[in-house]
């Protein structure tokens, strides 16, 4: 059961008309996740997360939602899946506010006292219970088991360090644009990455060099965080993507610009570690002060 200031939905097709109801409420959204504490104890764990969602209600308003995510998780013989999510508002903007209070299907939170900030809380709320149905997956002898063997242990020892690799991809990257260190471009890219961005489309990593140094701004500085990562290992191959958002700032002054973006990338691996071949990147919405 899925519980939510939408509605609420029994099953899976219930749950994907939610879901669909909610895409198609916003024109266009750009959820990240941070501070992250994962707890497991055997075969179940705990998982606890911040969430911001920013929200896209027309061509010039943009919105932000906050909220605090807490999931269960069970191990099955498919691997890890939740079954259970709590959702607990904490806080959004006015112009978010607003446009909840216009459809009446739609929960209204009270505001905080005159003054105090554009936030809107939610006080004292109790958490959302989502109830995703586990469905574990049957052996070829029609058994159930989620029994880990060696053999087993030893290939997902190795895809995390692959998915650990391959995440630091994206740290070292946001890491060596906001310090413009780019002769380590090579720690990041292949030799022949390819580029695809609304500024540009290049192939070659000594072309991706120029361009990041013909684009630098004197004065402005970005600060790149990266949320919301996810990575699919096939061999010597993985597709990866994950949300962006770029904040452009001058010494001592808060951003004049922030961008939300998405990136969809390809990953190979090579003789000196996993490296990016491809990297497309696509702004969700930009804001200037």
């Amino acid at each position: 059961m899925v519980t939510s200031f939408r509605g609420e939905a029994h099953g899976i097709e219930a749950l994907t008309a939610l879901a669909r109801k909610g895409h198609d409420a916003y024109a266009r959204t750009l959820r990240s996740k941070c501070n992250l504490v994962i707890e497991i104890d055997g075969d179940t764990a705990t998982v606890r997360a911040h969430d911001v969602a920013v929200y896209v209600l027309d061509d010039k308003t943009e919105a932000l939602a906050a909220a605090i995510h807490r999931y269960r998780a069970r191990r099955s013989a498919s691997g890890w899946r939740f079954d259970r999510l709590d959702v607990s508002p904490v806080a959004r903007t006015e112009a978010l506010a607003r446009a909840l209070k216009a459809d009446r299907n739609r929960i209204r939170y009270a505001p905080n006292a005159p003054g105090r900030s554009n936030l809107r809380r939610r006080p004292h709320s109790r958490p959302h219970r989502h109830r995703l149905r586990h469905r574990p997956t049957a052996s070829p002898e029609g058994r159930t088991s989620t029994t880990t063997t060696k053999e087993d242990a030893m290939s997902t020892a190795a895809s995390t360090a692959d998915r650990l690799e391959i995440a630091d991809l994206f740290t070292r990257l946001a890491r060596l644009l906001d310090e413009r260190r780019w002769d380590d471009v090579g720690t990041v890219f292949a030799d022949d990455v390819k580029v695809d961005s609304p500024r540009i489309q290049v192939r070659g990593i000594d072309k991706v060099v120029d361009f990041m140094r013909q684009a630098e701004v004197d004065g402005e500085h970005t600060q790149h965080t990266t949320t919301d990562l996810l990575v699919n290992v096939n061999g010597d191959h993985a597709a990866a993507s994950s949300n962006s958002i770029v904040y452009y700032y001058r010494d001592g002054q808060p951003p004049h610009q922030t961008g939300g973006l998405r990136q969809t990338c390809t990953a190979v691996r090579t003789s000196a570690g996993w490296r990016l071949s491809e990297i497309r990147i696509t702004p969700a919405w930009i804001r200037k002060e």
